[in-house]
C-alpha cells in the first residue's frame, strides 16, 4: 500500500460525534424549512390580516370592506372568503375568512332595514357596526346548536367538514344577532370592533 491511498482513507474518516452533529444539523435545517418557515409565514400573514381589519369602520359597506381587505392582502393566500347574511330583526351579516389554524368572522349590522326594495343591493348598504372575532376552526363532527345552524347544516354539502363549517358559521351568526346572553360555547376572541356611540 502506498502512502497516497492511506491518506485518502484517513480523509474519509470521521468520528461518531461528528456524525451526530451533522445529522442533528440536517434535521434542524429540514424542520426549519418544512415546518418552521411556513408557521412563521402564516403567523406574519395573520398579523397583517388582523391589522388590515382594523381599518373597517362604521359606514363602510360589504363591497368596500372586501376591497379594503383585498387591496392590503393581495399577497396572502387564505381560503376563499364566505359571505353570509341573515334577515332577522337585527339585519346583520357575516364575512368569514378561513386560515389553517383559525376562522375569522367579521360580524356587521346593516344601517338600513333590509326589505324587497333594497335586497338586491345588499352589498351596498352601509354598516351600523362591525366586530371581528378570531375563533378556532370547528371540529369535523361539529353539530349545530341553533335553529339557523341546524337549518343550514341540513342543506346538501360536499363533505362532513363543509357541513360542520356551515353549521358553525350560522350558529355564530345566530348567537351574535341575538341577545348574546346564553353561553354559546364559542371560544372566540374579539380582536376589533367599531360600535356606534351610545
Amino acid at each position: 500500500m502506498d502512502e497516497s491511498s492511506i491518506d485518502q482513507r484517513r480523509w474519509f474518516r470521521f468520528s461518531l460525534k461528528t456524525l451526530l452533529v451533522a445529522v442533528t444539523l440536517a434535521a434542524v435545517l429540514c424542520w426549519a424549512y418544512w415546518i418552521g418557515l411556513p408557521l412563521w409565514r402564516m403567523h406574519r400573514e395573520q398579523q397583517k390580516f388582523e391589522s388590515a381589519v382594523k381599518r373597517l369602520r362604521i359606514g363602510i359597506d360589504s363591497d368596500e370592506a372586501y376591497k379594503v381587505l383585498a387591496r392590503d392582502l393581495l399577497s396572502l393566500h387564505w381560503d376563499n372568503a364566505t359571505y353570509t347574511w341573515t334577515f332577522g330583526s337585527h339585519h346583520s351579516g357575516l364575512m368569514e375568512y378561513d386560515w389553517p389554524n383559525a376562522v375569522y368572522f367579521i360580524y356587521f349590522v346593516f344601517r338600513d332595514k333590509i326589505d324587497a326594495s333594497n335586497q338586491g343591493l345588499i352589498t351596498k348598504i352601509p354598516w351600523l357596526s362591525v366586530e371581528v372575532y378570531r375563533l378556532p376552526k370547528p371540529p369535523s363532527d361539529y353539530a349545530a346548536r341553533t335553529a339557523g345552524g341546524g337549518m343550514m347544516a341540513d342543506l346538501p354539502a360536499d363533505s362532513a367538514s363543509e357541513r360542520a363549517r356551515t353549521a358553525y358559521r350560522y350558529d355564530f351568526l345566530d348567537f351574535m344577532s341575538g341577545e348574546r346572553k346564553n353561553d354559546s360555547g364559542f371560544q372566540g376572541e374579539l380582536i376589533y370592533s367599531d360600535l356606534p356611540q351610545k
